[in-house]
């Protein structure tokens, strides 16, 4: 295996995946006798490490998180803190969640998973959430577990056909006592009705969660589907049950009343527990003579993913580990890890048919592709026209075009200056229907940072422009209001052009690898664009040389250094900047 970056007792092989609040890391634990086990490290991020009532609910819950033991429920190895980073250690999952499964179906012709998957996944997720909801502290006292947001991305499902419950990283851990539980956290289209009015909840709560993913596989379309959070919520609330026969004329009459009673709107008329909805899926499965189980599920999962399964297959014969295998497959081997649900949209029935209808699109689209080339060249050159006569009727009949400008800064939450005015917004941030062709000033400013500044113009050819900014923190003795390098003008007199040009024809072709740890964490940029925090496991960077910066404002930290990375393999750097 290829070595990585050291984070305690543990070596990070590979970022997963990014999100506000951590970082998912593919990582290695090794120990003596050539023992090595895979798993994911959640890496909380230093802006959100400084928030102290964040960390203490992150503990508080993580802690809670890693005493659950049970097959149907994600195994948590760990939770600490590393150079003041703080961590949690979970197993990797070598799988996919449900959202891909429906998805991946659809792409087979499916028009929903196979009914026997469905209902032992809905099983599993039923007995893994009832441990949950009955766990106890080690001094007895039964602790209030609620799971609050069952979703498709938090089911996940293993190649081998096991069934694993994850992301208890926002269910509320108390004592029984305690009523001071806050209702209203998790995704809105699989609420409860009580946690949409943020109530008190108890295990009852995931089982209507539970009844709304069992109707939405079964019926195979969304069961609340709005424009808005709001309302979302106010349908749960508010509006009755669709009944899943009136859409399937074919529905089993046994599977609807255990589908109907899960989503009551009143508490006491539901499930009494996760494990009574479990039992009823059980008995009419055994009614019914479906085939379910480990084996059944296993078999559906090597169907739907067969490309991905004989690729493991093909890995393994070929001497490959599963690592390597992750790698050539660019993180597509398994399920990444808590954090795979970041910026995902939750309406997964809508999307999988969006892309199952995309081949039969594909010949409109080239059809149209024409008309439209020729559409495009008339309005360029009715563009042309009204641009040239100047008349004042031609620039009444049409809006003038804009643009679009997006914002990012190291560190974020930067105040943006748009021409000398404060805009309003903090970074990141978009600001759209900018005047083509007029100069904007963008200014940064950060207490106890210099103001990093910038001067675009946005023309027809590059209508949208991002713009990342570094803000560098100040020395004791410095004052506020220089300009950050990056915002430098340019030399007059110097054709920076030719000059780039002549760069890029001596650079040298492939690409290389960056792993760099420092102590203390810091934000790093390469070639004046931001990478977020250290450490950096194997960032793919063009061979050839890149300017390094390493900039902490907690610790006034500001080095810079030049590195090259050589074609295919990994420059590794390991320092302390204090």
């Amino acid at each position: 295996m290829t070595d990585g970056v050291k984070f305690g007792k543990y070596e990070l092989l590979e970022r997963l995946a990014r999100g506000g609040m951590a970082e998912i890391f593919l990582a290695r634990a090794a120990s003596l006798e050539g023992f090595e086990k895979l798993l994911v490290i959640k890496r909380i991020r230093p802006t959100k490490a400084s928030d102290p009532q964040f960390i203490r609910m992150f503990l508080d819950e993580a802690r809670v998180a890693a005493s659950l033991d049970h097959p149907n429920v994600v195994q948590i190895y760990d939770v600490g803190a590393v150079d003041g980073e703080y961590f949690l250690a979970m197993e990797y999952l070598h799988g996919t969640d449900l959202q891909q499964l429906v998805a991946a179906c659809m792409q087979k012709g499916m028009a929903k998973p196979p009914l026997e998957a469905t209902l032992t996944i809905t099983s599993c997720a039923l007995a893994g959430l009832h441990y949950a909801h009955n766990k106890r502290a080690f001094d007895g006292k039964r602790l209030n577990i609620v799971h609050r947001d069952v979703t498709p991305q938090n089911i996940v499902v293993t190649y081998e056909g096991s069934v694993k419950v994850v992301d208890f990283g926002i269910a509320a851990a108390r004592i029984v006592e305690d009523e001071s539980i806050e209702g209203l956290r998790g995704k809105a289209p699989y609420m409860s009705p009580e946690q949409a009015k943020g109530e008190t909840l108890n295990g009852r709560s995931d089982v209507f969660s539970v009844g709304i993913l069992l109707y939405e596989l079964t019926v195979g379309r969304r069961l609340y589907k709005a424009k808005s959070e709001a309302e979302s919520r106010r349908m749960i609330i508010e509006d009755p049950v669709p009944d899943p026969a009136a859409v399937d004329a074919d529905y089993p009459p046994e599977l609807r009343e255990i589908v109907m009673k899960a989503l009551a709107k009143s508490v006491d008329e539901r499930y009494g527990s996760a494990r009574e909805m479990q039992e009823a899926i059980d008995a009419y499965c055994r009614t019914a003579q479906l085939r379910v189980g480990y084996t059944a599920l296993g078999e559906v999962m090597e169907k739907v993913f067969d490309d991905r399964i004989q690729a493991w297959r093909e890995a393994e014969q070929e001497g490959k580990t599963l690592l390597d295998h992750i790698r050539e497959t660019a993180g597509t081997a398994g399920y990444a890890g808590e954090a795979m649900a970041v910026g995902r949209d939750v309406s997964w029935f809508g999307e999988a048919r969006r892309k199952g209808r995309l081949k039969r699109v594909l010949g409109a689209i080239a059809a149209l592709a024409v008309v439209g080339v020729v559409g495009l060249l008339i309005w360029q050159r009715t563009q042309m026209a009204d641009s040239g006569s100047g008349s004042g009727a031609a620039s009444t009949s049409a809006p003038a075009p804009t643009g679009t400008l997006q914002i990012a800064s190291v560190p974020s939450g930067a105040r943006v200056v748009i021409n000398g005015k404060d805009s309003g917004r903090t970074t990141p941030c978009r600001i759209d229907k900018l005047a083509l062709g007029e100069a904007i000033n963008v200014r940064l400013e950060l207490a106890g940072h210099r103001a990093a500044e910038r001067t675009l113009t946005p023309t027809r050819k590059t209508p949208g422009l991002m713009v990342s900014l570094a803000l560098v923190a100040l020395a004791p003795d410095t004052g506020v209001g220089d300009a950050s390098p990056e915002a430098a003008p340019q030399d007059a007199g110097v054709d920076t052009t030719t000059r780039r040009r002549r760069r890029r024809r001596r650079r040298p072709k492939g690409y290389g690898y960056l792993s760099i740890a420092t102590r203390p964490w810091a934000e790093l940029m390469i070639d004046n664009r931001p990478y977020g925090q250290t450490p950096q496991v194997r960032l793919k960077l063009r061979a050839g040389r890149h300017s390094l910066r390493l900039f902490n404002a907690r610790f006034g930290i500001d080095k810079r250094m030049s590195i090259y990375i050589r074609r295919d393999q990994v420059l590794k750097k390991r320092m302390n900047l204090k």
